[in-house]
């Protein structure tokens, strides 16, 4: 189960990601631009270039599990904010 919380360490993907990317792009991502480990428990997250939609990479004792929303009022919210509504989305 996908669950998130204050005790997660957030990282925020500074460039815009291409959306269609999964688990080994984004691993590839979090490892060779944000120099971190994708299966260190963090949590990673990515925008796309128009900043509408959100990905979650995070690793869990199962696997990996990536979550995605679209972000219809990304503009006026703070990421963070988004991410605490994604949470309690899932």
């Amino acid at each position: 189960m996908f669950s998130l919380g204050s005790s997660h360490k957030f990282f925020l993907y500074d460039g815009f990601c291409d959306m269609r990317k999964s688990f080994e792009g984004l691993c590839g991502l979090v490892i060779s631009v944000m120099q971190r480990q994708p299966t260190s428990g963090e949590v990673f997250v990515f925008l796309n270039r128009t900043r509408t939609h959100i990905k979650l990479l995070h690793w869990e004792p199962g696997g990996f599990v990536l979550g995605g929303m679209l972000c219809q009022l990304i503009y006026t919210m703070e990421i963070y904010k988004l991410i605490i509504i994604f949470a309690k989305m899932n």
